[in-house]
C-alpha cells in the first residue's frame, strides 16, 4: 500500500491518533530529515481535508514489548488482581505535557468510513497514542495480520459488543473477531474483571497490553 494511503486507512480504520513520531518510525525511518518529511506530507494531507492536526495532553508513551496478558478459550482465570496492579504501578509519576497528534477527519471518514477524528474526551489521547503503539508494532511485524485489526468503529458496526467494546479486534477471513485488543490505563481490578469476563463469556482471545 502507498505511505499516503497507509497512513490514511490507519488513521480511519484502525486507531484513532497517530504522533509525528510514530509515522516518521513507521513510515520514513529513521532518519535525520524524518521529522520534516512527515511535517511536508501532514500538511499536504491536512490542506486536501484527509488529516487534521491537534494539540493535547499527554502522559509519556510507556514502552510496549508486549502484553501483559494474553489469554486463550479454555485456559483458566488469571489473577486479575496482580492484573490490575501491575497496570496501576507501571505508570511514572511524570506530568503531562502538550503534544500534536494527527487524525482523521469527516472527510476521510465518508471517504473510507471508520473514524471521522471527533475525540470523545479530550484526556483520551494518552491511551489512543498507547492503542496507536501495539498497532503499528503489529503493522511492522505481521502486516497481513494487521489489515484484519478493525478499530473500535468498525467493531461497533456489529453491535456484537454492546458497550463495552475492545480498542480493537483482529478478524479472521471471513470476518468474524477472533482476537480483542486492549490497552490497560491505570485500570482497577473491577474494570480488568469486566474486560475478561466480556472476552469469556464470548469465547473470545485476548491480549491486554
Amino acid at each position: 500500500m502507498e505511505r499516503n494511503e497507509s497512513i490514511l486507512d490507519a488513521l480511519a480504520l484502525r486507531i484513532h491518533v497517530l504522533s509525528l513520531d510514530q509515522i516518521a518510525r513507521t513510515w520514513f525511518g529513521d532518519q535525520a530529515r524524518a521529522v520534516a518529511g512527515v511535517r511536508r506530507l501532514m500538511e499536504r494531507l491536512i490542506k486536501t481535508g484527509l488529516a487534521a492536526v491537534r494539540r493535547e495532553y499527554s502522559y509519556p508513551m510507556l514502552p510496549l514489548t508486549g502484553p501483559i496478558l494474553a489469554w486463550n478459550p479454555g485456559q483458566a482465570e488469571p489473577d486479575l488482581g496482580a492484573i490490575a496492579y501491575a497496570l496501576q504501578s507501571r505508570w511514572p509519576d511524570a506530568p503531562s505535557r502538550v503534544v500534536e497528534v494527527y487524525t482523521s477527519t469527516p472527510r476521510l471518514a465518508n471517504r473510507m468510513g471508520g473514524f471521522d477524528g471527533r475525540l470523545r474526551h479530550r484526556d483520551q489521547v494518552t491511551h489512543d497514542l498507547h492503542v496507536s503503539e501495539i498497532y503499528l508494532r503489529l503493522y511492522q511485524t505481521d502486516p497481513d495480520l494487521a489489515c484484519r485489526w478493525m478499530g473500535e468503529e468498525l467493531s461497533k458496526s456489529g453491535q456484537e459488543y454492546g458497550e463495552k467494546l475492545p480498542d480493537a479486534v483482529i478478524a479472521d477471513e471471513s470476518g468474524r473477531p477472533v482476537r480483542a485488543i486492549e490497552f490497560g490505563g491505570r485500570y482497577p481490578k473491577k474494570r480488568v474483571q469486566a474486560f475478561f469476563e466480556h472476552c469469556a463469556q464470548r469465547n473470545l482471545a485476548f491480549e491486554l497490553w
